[in-house]
């Protein structure tokens, strides 16, 4: 059977269902191409940037589902926050990516496959310092792993600034979900839910998971919707969005820049 007529088959099988067959019948056919094509566009952006730059960066930081009307907005936060942490932008650069988008309630694109694999890559190789998400995605993306345990980078008394503004995963549901995924069993995606991950990450809508009902609760990350800059810019003015450290090497810039965003007090002084 020629392979054209074995693709027209498998999608014939593929209709009605959810995007656990979808995802496999994508990564199946075309896992090279994906890979490659990811691959090859980190090379073209870190070629393009270190040809522009030639400058070691303070700071890499990807904004995920930002709303960027405003062209001025990466000048503004890249300047702002070079002024607040002392970053000489004639020596060093601060990376801030605000292109990317994954949809909320699951992956249904293949768009929304290669931008998740674009942050793992980044996140594997130790250049991303933070990223900032949407609440559903940062789940997501946190339940496949990435992004630190917050008390390896704050003190108790640090986190304390944040009261009411961390957020927990639950360790144990992380582990089930990795095995879940490792057996490419994946709750089916329709659009009811996706309309309820919508929904369920708006500001009027959104609450916090609770840590006192979690098994083994993990804080990896600090809510910035209401930080004055984060405002002030619109980058999500409608949804919850959810600061996390990855494995990148400025720590201290990278903690430097959760208090440009809030202020010295966290927002809550």
């Amino acid at each position: 059977m020629a392979l054209s007529d074995e693709i027209k088959r498998e999608q014939e099988k593929l209709k009605g269902r959810g995007v656990k067959a979808h995802l496999s019948y994508f990564w199946y056919y075309y896992k090279i191409h994906t890979i490659a094509a990811v691959l090859m566009l980190l090379f073209i952006i870190s070629a393009v940037r270190s040809v522009l730059s030639n400058k070691p960066a303070a700071l890499n930081a990807v904004f995920l589902n930002a709303v960027t009307y405003d062209v001025g907005n990466y000048d503004a936060l890249m300047e702002g926050f070079s002024r607040y942490a002392d970053i000489d932008l004639k020596k060093n650069s601060v990376l801030l990516d605000m292109t990317e988008y994954m949809t909320p309630g699951g992956m249904v694109t293949e768009y929304d496959l290669a931008a998740s694999q674009k942050i793992a890559v980044q996140e594997n190789t130790g250049q991303l310092d933070l990223l900032v998400a949407d609440a559903w995605n940062f789940r997501f993306l946190t339940l496949n792993g990435g992004i630190r345990n917050l008390t390896e980078l704050f003190s108790e008394e640090e986190l304390e600034k944040y009261a009411g503004k961390v957020y927990y995963i639950d360790l144990a549901e992380a582990e089930t979900y990795a095995e879940q995924a490792d057996s490419g069993e994946y709750d089916e995606v329709t659009q009811e839910s996706l309309d309820e991950a919508a929904a369920g990450e708006k500001k009027d809508a959104f609450i916090l998971p609770d840590p006192s009902g979690m098994e083994e609760p993990v804080p990896v990350g600090i809510v910035v919707s209401d930080a004055a800059v984060i405002e002030e810019l619109a980058l999500y003015p409608d949804t919850v969005c959810i600061l996390g450290y990855a494995g990148g090497g400025n720590t201290e810039k990278a903690k430097l820049f959760l208090e440009y965003l809030y202020g010295a007090d966290g927002g809550n002084g």
